[in-house]
């Protein structure tokens, strides 16, 4: 096994022969002297293995080293090129921290990896996976990162694991993620986002139910967030608090999790659903009542086609979803999918969604009857 002197030796051959080697110590310097020297002969005096070893030495976990090599490359221009510098220092210096033992008390210690890494590889494989790491780097790093660089220089995994010790129940993330929604920009569609990593980390909670969730000291535990580090409101981030305030009503949404086995809402039994779903694709072209379904419950813009997205939500969740929001009164329902039939959503023509629309509420009359 490599000592950690060789280890940082082959570090330091390695950047020397890089054509990013100038930059590579630059940024190195940076992170290990705390400041930003913009005299390269002051830098350059100093060798890669010094300032490595310095970097490591200052720094006794791995996830110190992470946090500071972002925040360094947060400050920097072209972050595009040191992010990459970055992504492969924390790479090759993880290898120095191995023999580190990990903390033993924390919930997600006892997650199987294989859990993890299946769950990671459903989300980067769904159409909107950059949304859906954006939102989860909000809710493990409590402020909203607009630079995608930043964002990909964690892994998916090691995220997913930081936000199950963070929340460690699905109630606290759900609360998490919907105040996040209400505070930036196009709130309906990560809305939709939000929706999906709960349902991918529902595998993660599934026992977590029986415990004493409700106590009212819980209210006071909630992350406050998010407040993007003095930077003006971006495009899809507004620090507003009125949005804030109408996001307060989603804090009471209901988690799938706890209603009994069999049954899906109080008056809603899952082969109930099933025949529902049965009937609708029997009767009506199926993406076509899902497009439909999706743009009325999360009030999409009819201008934005996410035909992509659509094709991975099922219909019975869906329906289920929709039944959420509406309960049983058709004629509500009614009033909210004809609205969104009519809307000039690219490639459906008008006619055919109201037409869509009437065999859906035909469906839903007779079921909502049993």
């Amino acid at each position: 096994m490599a000592t950690n002197a060789e280890i940082i030796a082959s570090i330091a051959e390695d950047l020397r022969r890089s054509t990013e080697a100038k930059r590579a110590k630059k940024l190195v310097f940076y992170v290990s002297q705390r400041y930003w020297e913009p005299d390269f002969s002051i830098v350059d005096s100093y060798s890669f293995e010094d300032l490595l070893t310095s970097l490591y030495q200052s720094n006794p976990t791995l996830d110190d080293l992470k946090a500071l090599l972002y925040q360094a490359v947060n400050t920097l221009n072209r972050k595009a090129v040191y992010v990459k510098i970055a992504q492969y220092l924390y790479k090759r210096m993880s290898k120095l921290y191995e023999n580190i033992a990990p903390p033993t008390t924390s919930k997600a210690n006892e997650l199987e990896p294989e859990l993890l890494e299946r769950i990671a590889e459903n989300i980067e494989a769904h159409p909107e996976a950059a949304r859906i790491k954006k939102l989860i780097f909000a809710a493990c790093k409590q402020y909203w990162e607009n630079d995608s660089n930043v964002i990909e220089m964690y892994e998916l995994k090691e995220l997913l694991m930081e936000l199950y010790q963070l929340y460690p129940t699905a109630k606290r993330l759900r609360k998490t993620l919907d105040k996040i929604v209400a505070s930036i920009n196009r709130q309906n569609f990560y809305s939709f986002i939000a929706d999906t990593i709960m349902g991918e980390l529902s595998y993660l909670y599934k026992h977590d139910m029986a415990a004493s969730e409700d106590s009212q000291g819980e209210k006071d535990e909630e992350t406050m967030l998010i407040r993007a580090q003095k930077q003006p409101p971006s495009v899809e981030h507004k620090e507003t608090q009125d949005n804030t305030d109408r996001k307060e009503k989603a804090d009471t949404d209901v988690v799938q999790q706890a209603v009994p086995e069999g049954q899906i809402l109080p008056w809603l039994r899952l082969d109930s659903l099933f025949d529902l779903k049965q009937e609708i694709m029997q009767y009506t072209n199926p993406l076509r009542a899902k497009i439909i379904l999706f743009y009325t419950i999360y009030q999409i813009d009819p201008l934005e086609q996410h035909w992509s997205v659509v094709r991975t939500c099922s219909l019975d969740d869906l329906l289920l979803k929709l039944f959420q929001q509406y309960g049983k009164d058709v004629t509500g329902i009614e009033k909210h999918l004809l609205q969104t039939a009519n809307f000039q959503i690219e490639g459906l023509n008008v006619e055919d969604n109201v037409q869509t629309v009437n065999t859906l509420l035909e469906s839903f009359r007779r079921f909502c009857k049993k």
